[in-house]
């Protein structure tokens, strides 16, 4: 009978992608029947650089009192009132 451990118990991220990595590896020296160095690779720095998170625009047609009451909620700042007008609501 075969008993699993914990469920739960993952690998830490970097020990997944080091496994991960070697399994690469083996299949590619396998495919091509030849040893692949160790030494190499891509150049730090190298590849496309990320951006920041994405802000999404957009535009609301506001009445008088809403401008007003959102500009209350933010502190004088409309932008602010939407913000925390999303965050109390989600």
């Amino acid at each position: 009978m075969k008993y699993l451990d914990d469920p739960f118990d993952y690998p830490d991220e970097e020990e997944s992608k080091e496994i991960i990595r070697l399994r690469k590896r083996a299949k590619i020296e396998e495919e091509t029947g030849q040893v692949l160095p160790t030494w190499g690779g891509a150049r730090k720095g190298a590849g496309r650089k990320r951006g920041p998170n994405r802000v999404h625009y957009f535009r609301i047609r506001l009445d008088n009192i809403q401008e007003k009451l959102l500009a209350e909620l933010g502190d004088g700042s409309i932008e602010k009132g939407v913000i925390k007008l999303i965050e109390r609501n989600i």
